[in-house]
């Protein structure tokens, strides 16, 4: 590399000092970053505003629903069906029921651990209510490292949830209602429109 005469010479200090340069390019990599996030942040927040200001003016104007379309979107999202009752979020069970859950006609998942529980999740932390899959989890009833509970996620459309008694299995869905195994489950897409805030995102 030749460098002019009697010239100052700034990226010298790579060749001679590699640590001092990996520091000022991580730098300025972190400080890219901060300016993306922040430039997305300032963005969303200016759409928000206009938004409510929009709604206010239509408010203002007598013109309820315009000023309730302009405040609120819809988001469609998919249902989890098990026989014939439909749930939102999840269906629990324990594996005490001595269960398991046939996925896509191909494989079986059955909980070794007695105090376990699979749950089959349509709405919650970790899952996606709109790609069209549940997420069958298998929680362990014990607890690893840092005292978290150790979980087994796969997505499934549709399966078939087997007990060994049947006159005693049973899931659990929305935390509400009871149903006897065996059961059917499966994932409708695209099959409930739901009013949610401006800045919902599942």
């Amino acid at each position: 590399m030749r460098f002019a005469v009697r010239g100052r010479q700034w990226g010298i200090i790579f060749s001679r000092s590699p640590r001092i340069g990996f520091v000022i390019v991580f730098s300025l990599t972190i400080l890219l970053l901060a300016s993306v996030a922040a430039a997305y942040t300032l963005i969303n927040h200016y759409i928000a505003t206009t938004e409510l200001s929009n709604a206010n003016a239509a408010f203002s104007a007598g013109n309820i629903d315009a000023a309730d379309k302009a405040a609120r979107k819809t988001e469609v999202v998919d249902l989890g069906k098990i026989n014939n009752h439909y749930f939102l979020t999840s269906a629990r069970l324990q594996a005490s029921d001595s269960l398991a859950l046939r996925c896509e006609d191909s494989y079986t998942l059955r909980p070794l651990d007695p105090r376990s529980a699979l749950i089959i999740a349509n709405l919650g932390i970790g899952t996606n209510c709109q790609d069209g899959y549940l997420e069958a989890t298998i929680e362990s009833g014990g607890r690893g490292w840092w005292g978290r509970k150790k979980r087994s996620v796969v997505p499934l459309r549709h399966g078939t949830i087997l007990a060994a008694n049947a006159s005693t299995g049973t899931a659990v869905a929305e935390n509400a209602y009871t149903i006897k195994l065996p059961a059917t489950i499966e994932v409708i897409p695209k099959m409930l429109k739901m009013i949610v805030g401006r800045e919902r995102a599942f």
